[in-house]
């Protein structure tokens, strides 16, 4: 009986021991699509810890002897698996979890309007080598038997591949990045109004003509700036200000908002609408990208604000 019991054993041990040697590993694989006299590989490496393995690939053209690295080209990409072994087979189920300058597969909530990437499984089978192991078709071989330290953590799901992009009502966004804006050394105002238009919009890009994203209520924004008046202007009134007005007119446009799970980033414009009939006209219109994390129901700025500013001269 206890033969019996000890055999059985062994079996179930065997089944889900890897006996894939920790280490660093790498491998070429040839890239599909481009063409010769240059090569294009993605250079692999492979991190195996007890039964997990990350996978980073790297573009890289190789041209007579030389190797260049792809700045953007050809995509960067992360794996994360688990290795498990039934009998004799190695497998491993690898899940691409994070890639740069490649496209990615995503649905929308249609509720919440939060997109989120699919992630892609696929499970390969391993063959131990001499040097090292083979999966779909590529050569790894072990380089260290140490296994360096490496980013981790870019292998893994970033929360911030979940976002919404213009989602409505972010006034607490926007009241305070107006104020961060307003606070910035480099930016210049005039006047003892500041105008907003309430109406956010864009240059549609296949009409051509602007397009309203949302309309705000002007009573929800929260923005205190030195002793200067805060006034709201709808889109309308500043089309029909600018038909009528013989002066530059200066207002707060609010830019496209990105609400992402644990970031906010927010565009703003200080613009110049400068009538026809104006002449000898040169001044500054300045323009932001604000970057923020998120602690519960605050905003906490990340770097900046960085101010790039044009000349509007007629």
């Amino acid at each position: 009986m206890k033969m019996i019991i000890t055999i059985t054993f062994l079996i179930l041990a065997t089944k889900s021991h890897c006996q894939l040697g920790n280490g660093t590993y790498q491998g070429l694989e040839r890239m599909a699509g481009y063409d010769p006299p240059r090569k294009w590989f993605h250079l692999n490496t492979a991190y195996v810890r007890n039964d997990t393995l990350f996978l980073y690939k790297a573009p890289i053209i190789i041209h007579k002897k030389d190797t260049i690295h792809s700045a953007s080209d050809g995509g960067f990409y992360y794996y994360l698996g688990t290795l498990y072994q039934q009998d004799t087979t190695i497998s491993v189920r690898l899940a691409k979890t994070n890639c740069d300058y490649c496209a990615r597969k995503i649905r929308v909530d249609t509720a919440t309007g939060f997109r989120y990437p699919i992630i892609d499984t696929t499970e390969y089978k391993i063959r131990k080598t001499p040097h090292g192991f083979s999966m779909n078709g590529v050569q790894y071989t072990l380089e260290k038997k140490e296994l360096d330290s490496f980013p981790e953590e870019l292998f893994y799901p970033d929360p911030n591949d979940i976002y919404r992009i213009n989602p409505a009502g972010q006034y607490k966004l926007i009241s305070q990045a107006i104020t961060t804006f307003l606070d910035s050394d480099s930016l210049k105002v005039t006047g003892d109004t500041l105008y907003i238009c309430s109406d956010r919009y864009e240059i549609n890009l296949v009409t051509g003509k602007d397009s309203i994203l949302e309309s705000l209520d002007p009573s929800r924004l929260n923005i205190h700036y030195r002793e200067k008046k805060i006034a709201c202007i709808d889109y309308a009134a500043l089309k029909a200000r600018m038909a009528n007005q013989h002066t530059p007119f200066r207002f707060f446009q609010i830019g496209e908002i990105i609400d992402y799970k644990q970031a906010a980033r927010i565009t703003l414009a200080y613009k110049i609408l400068v009538p026809a009939s104006v002449r000898q006209f040169s001044e500054r219109q300045y323009r932001t990208l604000l970057e923020y994390n998120k602690s519960g129901d605050d905003y906490i700025l990340r770097e900046g604000p960085f101010i790039g500013f044009e000349l509007i001269e007629k």
